[in-house]
């Protein structure tokens, strides 16, 4: 029973404060991969695009896999009727692999994709390019330490990382949306695991409101997860419960308009279920609701699937303990 508990605690400190974004990956820059590139495929010019002489650039951020293929993760400048054309002639893109201590490993980077001849082009693509791996070696330097539970230093780099995309983005031409979500997700983070939970709850609303306008996004999903263990932290558990059944909710939308090619994303969403249905049934057991306690453990098995080995064999065991006890309701 002993182990059972530090398991649990160790879950919860970590399901509830994994971080978003692709931190674990080594990023590299631009430059260097250039240096790699051993299959370039032209971009196919979108007919309506070429005749509207609609050209310029398009910036995608990209994953290079052990075997040097590309993985588009998401285009971040350019016009959008070139963004699908340019993601393809990307994903067609091989690279020479990229090792770290004599082993391939998986990086990420940035690359440009060209349409037509636009003038002055080289020098602010470059710039933005530039500028974001050194935005997000920075910012991932902090995600980093936040895992390792350096907070000192975890607050200093994201404070960097802040000031980076204040005061240089707009120069170089860049929104900052999907960055100052990131970063506001990150100090809920730290300020989690500081035990400030005010600020920490105010960083987490702040990055709910940048997706005001598509509340029903997975971005808000992942958010209401970090408070819902906020909440369960503070034992508040009647604001936990409601936040991981939000959560729940929007993920089980999302996962029925997947495509069923989108491995990741379904992996993602459905341990994020599991997950989230654990944390209720520990709800309801505080609650004194065992009838909700023993549904919930029925979700768990239902997505028990996309659980690593660890969660698994500790949550499924949580769960045994939970659903054995006499139903009782209020």
């Amino acid at each position: 029973m002993r182990l059972l508990i530090v398991l649990l605690l160790i879950l919860v400190a970590a399901l509830g404060q994994t971080a978003l974004g692709q931190g674990s990956l080594t990023r590299i820059s631009p430059d260097e991969a250039a240096t790699h590139l051993e299959k370039k495929v032209p971009p196919v010019y979108p007919p309506l695009a070429e005749r509207a002489r609609i050209q310029g650039d398009i910036v995608l951020e990209i994953k290079i896999d052990e075997m040097g293929k590309v993985t588009v993760l998401h285009p971040i400048s350019g016009h959008p009727m070139l963004i699908e054309n340019a993601m393809r002639a990307a994903s067609a893109c091989k690279y020479r692999p990229f090792e770290v201590g004599g082993k391939a490993v998986p990086v990420l980077t940035y690359v440009f994709v060209r349409f037509g001849d636009p003038k002055n082009q080289d020098a602010r693509v470059r710039a933005q390019m530039r500028f974001l791996h050194d935005y997000w070696t920075t910012e991932e330097s902090g995600r980093a330490a936040l895992d390792k539970g350096d907070s000192a230093v975890a607050e200093q780099h994201l404070a960097k990382a802040h000031e980076l995309w204040e005061t240089k983005a707009e120069d170089v031409g860049l929104s900052h949306t999907r960055e100052n979500w990131l970063w506001l997700v990150a100090m809920g983070e730290l300020r989690s695991k500081q035990h400030k939970y005010e600020e920490a709850e105010r960083y987490y609303n702040d990055a709910l409101a940048v997706h005001s306008d598509h509340k029903e996004g997975v971005d808000n999903a992942a958010v209401l997860e970090r408070l819902g263990y906020l909440h369960f932290d503070q034992q508040r558990y009647e604001a936990a419960r409601g936040d991981f059944t939000k959560s729940s909710e929007i993920y089980r939308k999302s996962l029925k308009h997947l495509e069923p090619k989108n491995v990741s994303a379904q992996e993602g969403w459905g341990r994020a279920l599991a997950k989230n249905a654990w944390m209720l049934s520990r709800i309801a057991d505080e609650m004194k609701d065992s009838a909700m306690a023993k549904q919930q453990c029925g979700t768990v098995t239902e997505f028990q699937r996309f659980l690593n080995k660890t969660e698994h064999d500790a949550i499924l065991l949580d769960c045994e303990k939970r659903t054995s006890a006499p139903l009782t309701s209020q």
